[in-house]
């Protein structure tokens, strides 16, 4: 069977395409063990493409400014940033992270989903990269945010 599909393909007669990764986004979030979700925004699903995923930063963050995280999550509420959904798909897989700027994905936050942790703090997961491993961890809202800390959002 395998042959005969291969045969199809070099006679013209059948292609073959990439597949299609879908993402949803309404589904729940990944709760880490003490973890409560404070804010989910529901962005429906979106068929996986790294062109799909802007990197933002704040002028706030940028030439050697800071943000307190509080004061980024207000700026951020009108954009379209990612949820914590995304995060967690790129972690299981992690080949369709973007190589062209590998670089820039060592802090990629995802603002639509809002924790408490344990200790009551709220956070937000990002992704980084450990040795040859991508994983995630957080950062809390009262830190203050610099240009390592870009916010994940779908191109419009």
């Amino acid at each position: 069977e395998l042959m005969r599909q291969f045969r199809e393909v070099l006679l013209g007669n059948s292609v073959i395409t990439a597949p299609k990764y879908v993402i949803d986004l309404d589904a729940e979030p990944y709760v880490p063990e003490g973890w409560t979700v404070v804010e989910h925004l529901r962005r429906g699903r979106i068929t996986w493409n790294d062109r799909k995923i802007i990197l933002y930063l704040s002028k706030f963050q940028c030439d050697g400014n800071t943000i307190n995280g509080n004061k980024l999550r207000d700026k951020l509420a009108r954009k379209s940033v990612c949820n914590a959904n995304v995060l967690d798909f790129l972690l299981k897989n992690p080949h369709l992270i973007p190589d062209r700027n590998r670089k820039e994905w060592q802090y990629v936050f995802f603002w639509g989903t809002i924790y408490q942790a344990e200790n009551r703090e709220l956070v937000v997961r990002h992704l980084y990269k450990h040795g040859n491993t991508w994983k995630w961890h957080y950062k809390t809202l009262n830190r203050d945010w610099d240009f390592y800390d870009q916010a994940a959002m779908i191109a419009s």
